[in-house]
């Protein structure tokens, strides 16, 4: 989960400002702690699911990184 996190990180820094509007509700920086704060949310959850000795995947990301990672 992670991984995902950093490659979108990076995504994003390599968006240019130029096409984001530098005024208004919608920026780059704005996106940047919403993405941040999805994944904590995520990773919240992961780790009391693992705390409780439970496994189940992480919603939204969880069925794709099992599929991605299968060799680990």
């Amino acid at each position: 989960m992670y991984l995902t996190y950093v490659a979108i990180w990076f995504g994003l820094a390599l968006i240019p400002h130029a096409m984001m509007p530098a005024s208004g509700i919608f920026n780059i920086v704005f996106l940047k702690i919403i993405i941040t704060a999805a994944f904590l949310v995520l990773w919240i959850i992961g780790l009391t699911g693992a705390n409780n000795a439970e496994e189940k995947p992480i919603p939204l990301l969880g069925g794709v990184a099992q599929s991605v990672f299968a060799f680990i």
